[in-house]
């Protein structure tokens, strides 16, 4: 079932000073991931490429911002309610799973509930995540063959045009 925890991301009130405590603690900088996926227009987001094995093992730390005082996405409202309730911290826990159509399966079938009916396609792969309980979500995917090396050029392409500024 479970392969890997692969991701883990935090909410924080100010994306800059989380930055820079982050390239501090890693030694790497991150990847601007603002644009990246739907619904994320009233968000600032950054994900650092963690130290460790990559492929099998934590690949990325998310840090998500507020760009807005008042949202209007899910997102959005998502980040503002989990500040409002929880403060700053881990929001979501990522595993990689073998086959995430299973895991689903096995998960419903021990009374858990997903947000989705059916795993979602996402830039990486497929997944779907748990209702969230205890203020984090829980975030199952099935990566691509070549979901890591989709990531890891995101990385380059956001390095590379760090660089052109």
């Amino acid at each position: 079932m479970l392969k890997s925890v692969y991701v883990i991301d935090i909410i924080v009130r100010d994306l800059d000073r989380a930055i820079e405590f982050f390239r501090a603690v890693l030694g790497v900088e991150p990847v601007d991931t603002s644009e990246i996926g739907a619904d994320q227009s009233e968000l600032r987001a950054a994900h650092f490429p963690a130290p460790g094995p990559g492929k099998e093992g934590i690949h990325s730390i998310g840090l998500f911002a507020l760009a807005t005082d008042d949202p209007k996405t899910e997102s959005g409202k998502h980040v503002k309610e989990f500040l409002e309730t929880h403060g700053e911290g881990i929001s979501l826990i990522g595993f990689q799973v073998d086959d995430i159509d299973a895991t689903q399966r096995d998960l419903e079938g021990k009374g858990l509930r997903f947000i989705n009916d059916r795993p979602v396609d996402y830039q990486m792969g497929r997944g779907n995540q748990l209702e969230p309980r205890f203020g984090t979500s829980v975030w199952f995917a099935q990566h691509d063959e070549d979901g890591y090396d989709k990531f890891m050029a995101m990385v380059a392409a956001s390095r590379a045009g760090a660089a052109g500024r």
